[in-house]
């Protein structure tokens, strides 16, 4: 059995880890100037936005000419906010194209991204095509596949080792009266397991740290592995994971394990360092990258990734501890025990079980949000896979709770081992299943968000060759006709060291316009890019991929894309909810309390218990769901914890565009209630300057624009101005306001 199961779980995680894609998390969002911008003069500055907030140690920006050298005399400096980076640019630069070379490390999940973009100074007939900076290559440092393993070892180990105390303390210990002669066996048993569990979530979080800092560009190893402990937050709490594993280690030689009464307070100090575990794990993934809502999205992974430690470690536990026990006692100590153990594991089951759905669902809303993401991304696919192996583990699970438990508990003293070899087999396949289930958790994290991704597609189109052996694509961004950046990504095995790509273009409406060839410079092993604006006109276009190298017969495809004048229509996903951390986590613990007193209604040995468990279970149901509704952050004010920033001059400059169409005429210029048409108004239109009005909340301001303020003339806007429309006008009177402040 140990060979059968050590080949399936390897098979499982071999077929997970197979899953391909790239993995960006502090990726480019916007800038100034954009994307394939035109500007008829030289900005002075180039301000770049991302999705996540950036390591500042790491991230940079450079500018290279459309020859691909780097321009000198630039300054880079922190934006506004932690999402920002700002370059200086040298006076008078000349008209051309520029391409700006951007690297990120993510201060959220600590994960590292790379590319480029790239705009034209003075107009149309000054764009030219660009050489690829020779830095802006995909980042180097370890597969995709290696990290997916490093994160998989790492929450393999906090599964094991979180789960130790609570699975022994209420499922295993409570179960072996009946065996209480073989006590010293299985507590060594156990010991041995804790120290397994221990070794292993220490060696994975090593792992872990050592392929985190092979995404660094500079240095040795050693340098890189320093530089991440003492310069990045992803050091920093991977360190206070160490030590939470060092501290758990200790706890855990104190407890007293065959009589836990005898020395409680290291029990329970078992217990809190286990509900602590998770968190430095939470605090580095796409949770903690929210915009805002972070502390409610947070709690909600650390509630997921201990309902998930509890049971899977439990699966181990069972399988590597009890099961083994209870091979050398007789029928009927064997029954008595596993009619314990069993109904126990499954209400501590059923409740992680209801935490990870509850959970789930939530982070699914927050980084997927719509079928077309979980469809089309890598992301979406890895979460589908992950779902399929615990649909099959649910109906395992459920066949042992309904049928196999029963079947020991009323068969005949002869059928009791028969019954308890099956139920040593589903859990098995169960824990292999579960390891592939934290391959695709592991695939995962390390992998864009289904939402961001599907966000960059919809600014982009796609482009299939078929070739022989598997499909090539060619990636249009923005897709419309003028300045486009062309990616070619061809499969690896497709192409050698020595292989050009090249793109002929024709308009078989334009015969007169001729055909265009473009060579693609490579920018990895089976990537080609190109940056021009030869797809000038809305059409019908004839694409030739030609793969060609010395020796060689060239592979030829052709395809025919339609370029439009606009960007296709793409159906991203709507803005998810999210929550204050007051109303939101207590409200998200409350629903957790609830939903684990309903669990214990089912299982509950007495009436009066039964009533009590389903009476608390059912208020803390409504009291947290009334809690997270009420705790719901004002959509408006949900892209951001800062989302009114008068900082932020692009948004003051638009707000002050939406304040004299919308508010001037009440208001007045000067923002003091003077306008022509608050004349006589009570009471008088808000003066700006004073005080008062500067003590008011976002949620209070967000509202009054929205619905009009009851026993004031001011009416509502909610079906005049957008949701950034309100934030703009916001930050733009928040900005007059600190002048006024300013004023003697």
């Amino acid at each position: 059995m140990r060979r059968w199961f050590l080949g399936a779980m390897a098979a499982m995680l071999l077929t997970v880890l197979a899953t391909s894609g790239a993995g960006a998390h502090a990726a480019y969002e916007s800038s100034t100037p954009g994307s394939g911008d035109v500007v008829a003069e030289a900005p002075d500055q180039i301000a770049v936005r991302f999705t996540e907030r950036l390591e500042r140690s790491y991230s940079q920006l450079q500018l290279f000419d459309s020859g691909g050298d780097e321009v000198e005399g630039t300054v880079l400096e922190e934006g506004n906010d932690e999402y920002t980076m700002v370059l200086e640019l040298p006076r008078e630069m000349p008209n051309g194209t520029y391409s700006v070379l951007w690297r990120t490390l993510s201060n959220d999940d600590g994960h590292t991204a790379q590319n480029y973009f790239a705009f034209t100074i003075g107009s149309d007939a000054d764009v030219a095509p660009i050489t690829i900076p020779s830095s802006g290559d995909e980042p180097g440092g370890p597969s995709q596949w290696f990290q997916t393993a490093s994160r998989w070892a790492a929450l393999a180990g906090l599964a094991a080792l979180l789960a130790v105390w609570p699975v022994w303390s209420a499922v295993v210990r409570p179960s072996l009266g009946p065996v209480w002669r073989s006590a010293p066996m299985i507590v060594q048993r156990m010991h041995r397991f804790a120290l397994a569990a221990m070794i292993l979530a220490v060696t994975g979080s090593v792992f872990a740290l050592i392929v985190q800092a092979m995404t660094l560009p500079d240095g040795t190893l050693l340098d890189k592995v320093l530089n991440t402990l003492g310069q990045t937050r992803y050091g920093e709490l991977w360190l206070y994971r160490l030590a939470q594993l060092i501290l758990t280690g200790l706890i855990l030689s104190f407890c007293a394990w065959w009589f836990p009464g005898r020395r409680p307070l290291p029990g329970i100090a078992a217990w809190l360092i286990a509900l602590a575990l998770p968190l430095p794990f939470s605090l580095i993934a796409h949770a903690a990258a929210q915009p805002a809502g972070r502390a409610m999205a947070v709690t909600a992974d650390v509630i997921h990734l201990f309902a998930a430690s509890v049971w899977i470690g439990g699966l181990l536990i069972l399988t590597f501890v009890l099961f083994p026990a209870l091979r050398g006692v007789s029928a009927e100590q064997r029954r008595s025990a596993l009619s314990v153990a069993i109904p126990r594991f499954s209400v501590l089951g059923l409740i992680s079980w209801a935490a990870l759905g509850l959970t789930g669902f939530y982070a699914g809303w927050l980084q997927v949000g719509n079928l077309e993401a979980l469809r089309s991304t890598d992301y979406g696919q890895s979460l589908l896979i992950k779902l399929g192996l615990l649909a099959v583990v649910l109906v395992l699970a459920a066949i042992n709770l309904v049928v196999v438990d029963r079947r020991i508990r009323r068969a005949v003293m002869s059928q009791v081992p028969i019954w308890s070899r099956r139920l040593r087999w589903t859990v098995a396949v169960e824990v292999v299943l579960v390891f592939g289930v934290l391959a695709a958790v592991g695939q995962m994290t390390s992998l864009q968000p289904a939402r961001e991704a599907l966000a960059e597609q919809s600014q982009q189109i796609s482009v299939p060759f078929e070739l022989d052996g598997g499909n090539a694509q060619l990636l249009l961004a923005p897709g419309v006709a003028g300045v486009n950046h062309f990616r070619l990504e061809v499969p690896e095995h497709q192409v050698s060291a020595e292989t050009e790509a090249l793109l002929r273009l024709t308009i078989p409406a334009r015969e007169d316009m001729g055909t265009q060839e473009l060579q693609l410079p490579r920018v990895s092993d089976g990537a080609f890019e190109y940056h021009g604006s030869e797809l000038s006109i809305a059409g019908d276009w004839e694409m030739t991929l030609i793969l060609r190298e010395q020796g060689a017969a060239p592979i030829n495809a052709v395809a025919e894309p339609t370029i439009g004048a606009r960007v296709p229509d793409v159906d991203l996903p709507g803005e998810p909810w999210r929550f204050d951390p007051v109303g939101g986590v207590v409200g998200l613990l409350l629903v957790i309390i609830g939903l684990s007193g309903l669990v214990f209604v089912a299982y509950a040995s007495t009436g009066s218990l039964r009533k009590e468990s389903g009476g608390i279970g059912g208020a803390a149901l409504l009291l947290g769901a009334i809690l997270i509704l009420q705790g719901r952050i004002d959509p408006a004010l949900a892209v951001a914890e800062g989302a009114i920033d008068p900082n932020d001059t692009a948004m003051v400059e638009r707000g002050e565009a939406v304040y004299l169409t919308n508010c001037l005429s009440c208001h007045g210029a000067d923002l003091r209630g003077s306008g022509p048409d608050g004349a006589g108004m009570q009471p008088p239109p808000a003066d700006f300057s004073a005080p008062h009005t500067m003590t008011h909340t976002p949620e209070d301001l967000v509202y009054w624009v929205r619905s009009g303020k009851q026993g004031a003339g001011m009416p509502g806007f909610d079906d005049v101005l957008s949701d950034g429309d309100i934030r703009d006008v916001l930050s733009y009177i928040e900005a007059e306001q600190e002048h006024f402040n300013h004023k003697p």
